[in-house]
C-alpha cells in the first residue's frame, strides 16, 4: 500500500461481501527514516480488513513514496493522506489531524466486519456448532463449510504469481509431507503435519488428507491481487486471485472428487501462494502481499460443472528479520499455526482476537490457536484446542457439575491418561442461563503444549451466542468476553514483548494463569481475582466455588467442588445445594427433592442435568 493523497471509499466493502475470517497479525512497530532524517517509530495494526497506522496516537497513512503522513479528512468528510509528513514539528491548521480512533471508526464504518451469508446457493454453513448451547455435541459435527467428524480428502491448489514462484526447495513433494506427513519435522521446531495437528485434537474423530492437485501460474503479478485500497483496506482484489486461482486449476484438475457424496460442492479448495503474507511481514512493501484468510464463498469450476463453496487461502514463507524490518535475512515454509487457524473457521470456530478494533486488551492470546497460539513456536507447534473447541467440534465428552458437592479428577486434555476414573473436561453453567458456562481442563505437556506454557488447569468463561459466533464478533467487548481464560493469578498476559517484557519473562505469565500454576493457587472461590463473574441473570457470581486443586504425581489434577472439606478423590460429598427452583423429570413430572431423586436426567432451572 503506497498511496498519497487518495481518499477512503465505500466500495472498499466489495472485499467484504460474504463471511471473511482473516489470521490476526503479528503486531508490527515499524522505525522509518523520513525524507527529512527524522526516524519515526509507527505502530500497524491490521485485522484482514484493513491496516491501522499511528503514531503517538495520531493516525498516518504511507504514501507513494514510501513514507507516513498524518491522515486527515477531504471536504466530504472522508478519511484522506494530508500532505504534511509524519513527525514533522510544524502544525497545519489547513489539514486537521484525525486521532487513532477517529480514524478506525471511518474505516470500521467503512469495512465493518461480515457476517456469515448465504452466497449463490450455498447451504447453510456458518460458525457456529450444533446444540444451542455453544458446547456440541460428541461425535457430531460442528456446522462449518467442512465437517468435523469423518476423513475427507481436500484438494490443494500451490499458486505462483507472474512475477514471483514459489522456492525451488519447496516442492509438490514437500507440500505434501507439510499437510499430511506423520511426524513431519523438515523445520527446526516442527514437530507434526497439520494432519498430525488435526488427528491429536479430535481424537482421531477427524483424519484430513490434503492432496496437492495443481502448480499454476497467474496472469497477473502479486502486487495486483495483494495491494491494499486507498486508506488502508486489505487486499480489495482477493476474489479475482481465487478466480484466476480456480481457473487455472479448472484446466488440469477434476474437482469431481472432491465433491461431498451425492452433491456437485467441493467443501473447500486450500490455496496456497507464493512468497510472505501480509499478516507476518514487515519490511517495506509487504502491505502488497496477500492476507490469509478463509472465506466461505461459491466458485464455479471445470466449466460450472462443480461449485467450490468456500476456501483459504495461505502464503508459502515465513520470513526472519534481522536489526530492521527491511533486514529480511531468511526465509522457510510458514508453520502448521497458520493453516490450523484457517483451517478451524472451515469447521466452524471463529476469531477469539479483537475482530472489530485495534483495541489492545488481551484476549485468549497464546491459549488458543483461534488467537495469538497460531504463532507459538513461530506457528510450527501452535497450541491445542481449548475443552470448549473440542466440545463444540463434537471431539470430547464433558461431564457437568451441577449442584452436589463431590470430589472430581480432572485427565489430562490431551487423552494421554485415558477416559477412565475422571473426566477430560467439567463444566460448570449459569443456572439461569444455559448459555454461560465455565469450563475446566488439565493441560500437561505434549507435542501441542510444550513445558513453557506450564501445566496445570487451565480455567475458561464462555457465554455463547450464536450471532456473535456466526458473526466471528466473539471478544470485541474489553468488558464483555464471551470466550476467555481466567488467570489464576490475576494478570492477563500480551502476545508481544518490550523493554520491560521479554519472552521469558511474558511466558512466565501465561504459567503463572494455571490452577496451582507458579503461584499455588488452590481455589477458585467467589473471592478470587477475577471472580466467577457472570453476564446472564440475577446473580452476578456463580457461586460454584472448587477448593484444594492439586496436581497429582500421576499428572491428573484433584479438586473438591462446593465443599472446601473434600481434599481428595476418593472423599464422598455429604453436601447438596437445593436448586433453587423446580425440578422436572425427562417426561415433565415435578420432582419433590433433588436429593430423594433417582440417578437420571432431569430439568433442573431450565437446564438438562444428570445425576449420578
Amino acid at each position: 500500500m503506497k498511496l498519497r493523497h487518495t481518499i477512503l471509499s465505500l466500495a472498499l466493502a466489495t472485499c467484504a461481501t460474504a463471511a471473511m475470517q482473516a489470521t490476526t497479525p503479528v503486531r508490527r512497530t515499524i522505525s522509518h527514516q523520513q525524507p527529512n532524517g527524522q526516524v519515526v517509530t509507527i505502530n500497524a495494526v491490521g485485522n484482514g480488513r484493513y491496516t491501522l497506522y499511528s503514531l503517538d496516537g495520531t493516525a498516518v497513512l504511507p504514501g507513494t513514496d514510501g513514507h507516513y503522513y498524518y491522515a486527515t479528512l477531504n471536504a466530504d468528510g472522508q478519511l484522506a493522506i494530508g500532505t504534511t509528513l509524519a513527525g514533522y514539528a510544524a502544525r497545519s491548521t489547513a489539514q486537521p489531524r484525525l486521532s487513532t480512533a477517529q480514524a478506525e471508526a471511518l474505516l470500521n464504518a467503512a469495512l465493518p466486519v461480515a457476517p456469515v451469508v448465504r452466497q449463490g446457493g450455498m447451504s447453510a454453513k456458518s460458525l457456529t456448532t450444533s446444540t444451542p448451547d455453544g458446547l456440541g455435541e460428541y461425535g457430531k459435527s460442528a456446522l462449518g463449510a467442512v465437517q468435523s467428524i469423518g476423513s475427507p480428502t481436500l484438494p490443494v491448489v500451490m499458486v505462483d504469481f507472474a512475477d514471483r514462484a514459489f522456492q525451488d526447495t519447496i516442492t509438490t513433494a514437500k507440500v505434501t509431507r507439510f499437510f499430511n506427513e506423520t511426524g513431519y519435522r523438515d523445520e527446526p521446531a516442527a514437530r507434526g503435519s497439520v494432519r498430525d495437528y488435526f488427528v491429536a485434537q479430535s481424537d482421531s474423530l477427524f483424519t484430513p488428507t490434503f492432496k496437492v492437485v495443481a502448480h499454476v501460474k497467474l496472469p497477473s503479478g502479486y502486487v495486483y491481487y495483494g495491494k491494499d485500497s486507498k486508506g488502508g483496506g486489505t487486499d480489495p482484489n482477493a476474489r479475482q486471485f481465487v478466480i484466476d486461482a480456480l481457473a487455472e486449476a479448472s484446466k488440469v484438475v477434476d474437482f469431481g472428487p472432491y465433491c461431498t457424496p451425492g452433491s456437485t460442492d467441493v467443501p473447500m479448495v486450500v490455496l496456497m501462494f507464493a512468497g510472505p503474507g501480509q499478516q507476518s511481514s514487515f519490511e517495506d512493501g509487504s502491505s502488497n502481499y496477500l492476507w490469509a484468510k478463509f472465506q466461505q464463498s461459491s466458485f464455479s469450476v471445470n466449466d460450472n460443472k462443480y461449485q467450490v463453496r468456500s476456501y483459504f487461502m495461505g502464503n508459502e514463507l515465513l520470513q526472519t528479520y534481522g536489526k530492521d524490518e527491511n533486514d529480511v535475512t531468511g526465509a522457510a515454509i510458514d508453520g502448521v499455526g497458520l493453516f490450523a487457524h484457517e483451517f478451524g473457521h472451515a469447521l466452524g470456530l471463529p476469531d477469539y482476537y479483537n475482530t472489530a478494533n485495534s483495541s489492545a486488551f488481551n484476549t485468549m492470546g497464546y491459549w488458543d490457536i483461534m488467537d495469538y497460539g497460531q504463532y507459538y513456536q513461530n506457528g510450527y507447534r501452535p497450541i491445542g484446542y481449548t475443552a470448549h473447541e473440542r466440545s463444540y467440534l463434537g471431539w470430547l465428552h464433558v461431564t457437568e457439575l451441577t449442584d452436589s458437592a463431590q470430589a472430581c479428577r480432572l485427565l489430562a486434555l490431551d487423552g494421554s491418561q485415558g477416559n477412565e476414573g475422571g473426566a477430560r473436561a467439567y463444566v460448570v453453567r449459569n443456572p439461569e442461563h444455559a448459555n454461560e458456562y465455565y469450563m475446566f481442563e488439565n493441560r500437561t505437556t505434549n507435542t501441542w503444549h510444550t513445558k513453557t506454557m506450564g501445566t496445570g488447569m487451565l480455567i475458561t468463561h464462555i457465554d455463547y451466542d450464536r450471532s456473535a459466533w456466526n458473526g466471528n464478533r466473539v471478544n470485541t467487548q474489553r468488558d464483555h468476553q464471551r470466550m476467555q481464560f481466567v488467570p489464576a493469578d490475576g494478570i492477563k498476559e500480551g502476545n508481544t514483548t518490550s523493554e520491560s517484557m521479554n519472552m521469558n519473562a511474558l511466558f512466565a505469565g501465561y504459567r503463572a494463569d494455571l490452577f496451582p500454576g507458579t503461584k499455588g493457587i488452590t481455589q477458585f472461590p467467589d473471592t478470587h481475582t477475577p471472580a466467577d463473574t457472570l453476564y446472564n441473570g440475577s446473580s452476578k457470581l456463580l457461586k460454584r466455588p472448587i477448593y484444594n486443586i492439586a496436581v497429582q504425581p500421576d499428572g491428573s489434577i484433584t479438586f473438591g467442588y462446593l465443599d472446601a472439606s473434600i481434599t481428595g478423590i476418593g472423599q464422598t460429598a455429604t453436601v447438596v445445594r437445593k436448586p433453587t427452583k423446580a425440578i422436572y423429570d425427562m417426561s415433565g413430572r415435578r420432582i419433590a427433592s433433588w436429593e430423594t431423586a433417582a440417578p437420571g436426567l432431569y430439568i433442573v432451572n431450565g437446564v438438562k442435568v444428570a445425576k449420578r
